[in-house]
């Protein structure tokens, strides 16, 4: 074999790899359905989605944050809702019980309502979300309410992080909402004892004692209400917000099919070219050699 049929040889030899190369990460392009599929594809790519990817890890914590706050203030405000509408309903037995025509048959009948209304209103204020009780601080392994309506959890916020830089309080403490100067379980056994001993006097301080727990309520549960529009505005922010990485992470990573086609059958095209040309080197060495 000739010293130029060996220098056209190699050179052939080195086209042919680089085109098998060439034509193998087309396959593999088409294959996965990305155009960078290892650093050494596209570096400064590789860096930019490294880096969307760590973004988007961030924001599926956040939206972890704000799934279980929300879960926690919609029971919240369930139950809010549930405790309103009893002292709605102990409001109207107290107007129904103080007008001329009550009786004290009527008001025994309705402090047996009452005494229901109650247990129920301790029942609401020991909620739980799972395992957890909703109104008792920090103390969510114990039912901040004793059947005497006396408190046993802790006045501490369960906070989470919403973004970066701000922090959610997802809970109210019981003792904010339905004790205090407006004690609702004070209120209500108000009015029973005095539907139970047909007192008309404390029938009729008892509406008022009723009202004031019952605005009490419904100013915290105007706050949770603040808190989940809050929560829904971040849940929304975070979904375009997610929406628009994974279109950049996109842009960089995924192969346009069309194109990767068209060019795997151009690399397929000079893949069997270089082939051929090798093959005629090796023809015309081998006549060269014998001759």
């Amino acid at each position: 074999m000739r010293v130029t049929d060996l220098g056209r040889f190699s050179t052939i030899a080195n086209n042919l790899s680089q085109v098998t190369e060439k034509m193998l990460e087309s396959q593999d392009n088409i294959s996965s359905g990305k155009q960078v599929n290892k650093p050494s594809d596209n570096p400064v790519g590789m860096t930019q989605v490294l880096s969307y990817r760590s973004d988007l890890a961030s924001l599926s914590q956040y939206v972890r944050n704000l799934d279980q706050g929300k879960a926690f203030l919609s029971v919240t405000e369930s139950a809010l809702n549930d405790m309103e509408n009893m002292l709605v309903n102990a409001k109207g037995i107290a107007i129904s019980q103080a007008s001329g025509t009550a009786t004290p048959s009527s008001r025994q009948t309705a402090a047996a309502q009452v005494e229901n209304l109650y247990d129920q209103a301790v029942a609401t204020a020991n909620r739980k979300l799972g395992d957890r009780y909703i109104f008792a601080g920090f103390k969510t392994a114990t039912a901040p309410f004793s059947s005497t309506g006396a408190y046993n959890g802790d006045s501490n916020s369960i906070d989470i992080q919403i973004d970066e830089t701000s922090r959610l309080a997802i809970n109210l403490a019981g003792d904010a909402v339905f004790k205090g100067s407006n004690d609702l379980f004070t209120a209500l056994d108000g009015l029973r004892q005095s539907l139970a001993t047909n007192d008309s006097a404390g029938i009729q301080n008892a509406m008022d004692t009723i009202q004031a727990a019952h605005d009490q309520v419904l100013a915290n549960h105007t706050d949770i209400g603040a808190r989940m529009n809050r929560i829904q505005l971040a849940q929304d922010n975070f979904s375009k917000t997610e929406v628009d990485i994974k279109s950049l992470v996109s842009n960089i990573e995924d192969l346009d099919m069309t194109k990767a086609i068209t060019e795997l059958t151009s690399r397929q095209t000079a893949y069997q070219a270089s082939l051929m040309a090798s093959s005629k080197i090796m023809q015309m060495s081998l006549v060269n050699f014998l001759s």
